[in-house]
């Protein structure tokens, strides 16, 4: 068994200094380490302890957090052509390894050692904003967005088709039209929180019971989430431009990738809310004015040859 020898030389003193510190100890540093009769194990510990160490490894982390390519977090909003983007996005050599995670296994995320979540390039799923906070090592965002009715109306077409879906069964057996589904929807949270304005629920980081009746101030998080420079924001019905900015940043190789889960039965939806009853109407309505703000104004602000007529033309 190796014996940690006690009262260091001179040298041996200078040599822990320049390992630890990256400089030479000043004679009077000498001075006192050598009164302190310190073995290896106690100058170590001594030099670790320091708040100048302490001041070097903050310092050395910043390096290489700014050194490290951000991972790139998706922030997959059901029904906004997440399904088709993920697919394509966790193909790219680049962006490997990818990892699927949801908000119900952000824990999991946080509990990885730091070293697995630093070697993570793509995370994807259905997921709120707060998701970075949980990797703790750097970050980038990307989001779509999409027309708040036609998404809800996806949302009721996607549990009617998909025999997985745990409210599959329940909407079959009960043949529910799209206004059944939004009157069962006002009792049962999680229907809620997805259909009622969930674009900025999810936007916001506030998809949970305790931000119903605060959407005025969920707005405005997710307005300044939407528009934050570690943002990549997209909109479904622009898709081709969000997929030209991600090969243009170097995430996709190629904007033409195939869709994925899309929707049937499209043409139904002006059918199916003319269908809706008074008092349905009023839930659809009520469930789609927040997001139909946010929708409009982001699209005003971040596609403004969309909405804006250019003064020079």
């Amino acid at each position: 068994m190796a014996v940690d020898p006690k009262d260091l030389t001179k040298d041996e003193i200078v040599q822990a200094y320049r390992l630890l510190l990256a400089r030479v100890p000043s004679d009077a540093e000498l001075a006192r380490m050598q009164e302190r009769k310190h073995s290896y194990n106690s100058l170590r510990q001594s030099i670790l302890s320091s708040e100048e160490f302490a001041r070097k490894y903050e310092r050395m982390q910043k390096t290489a957090a700014e050194r490290q390519t951000p991972t790139l977090i998706h922030l997959h909003i059901p029904k906004t052509a997440g399904t088709s983007l993920a697919r394509a996005l966790k193909d790219e050599p680049l962006l490997l390894p990818a990892r699927l995670v949801n908000d119900a296994s952000l824990e999991e995320l946080r509990a990885l050692p730091r070293v697995q979540r630093q070697q993570l390039r793509y995370i994807h799923g259905h997921l709120s904003m707060g998701a970075g906070e949980a990797l703790g090592t750097p970050y980038r965002y990307l989001s779509v967005i999409r027309r708040p009715g036609p998404r809800i109306f996806s949302f009721y077409q996607y549990i009617c088709r998909t025999k997985t879906h745990p409210t599959h069964e329940l909407l079959t057996e009960r043949g529910m039209s799209f206004g059944e589904y939004l009157d069962y929807s006002t009792t049962e949270m999680p229907h809620r929180l997805e259909l009622d304005n969930g674009q900025i629920r999810r936007l916001s980081g506030s998809f949970t019971h305790k931000g119903l009746g605060q959407e005025r101030q969920i707005l405005k998080t997710a307005l300044y989430n939407a528009l934050a420079p570690n943002m990549i924001f997209g909109f479904v019905e622009h898709f081709g431009a969000l997929l030209g900015s991600l090969v243009a940043e170097g995430y996709l190789s190629s904007a033409d990738i195939p869709k994925r889960n899309v929707s049937p039965n499209s043409d139904l939806y002006d059918s199916a809310i003319a269908a809706l009853t008074p008092g349905q109407k009023d839930i659809f309505d009520r469930y789609i004015a927040w997001d139909t703000y946010f929708y409009d104004v982001c699209e005003a602000l971040l596609l403004p040859q969309a909405s804006i007529k250019d003064p020079q033309t």
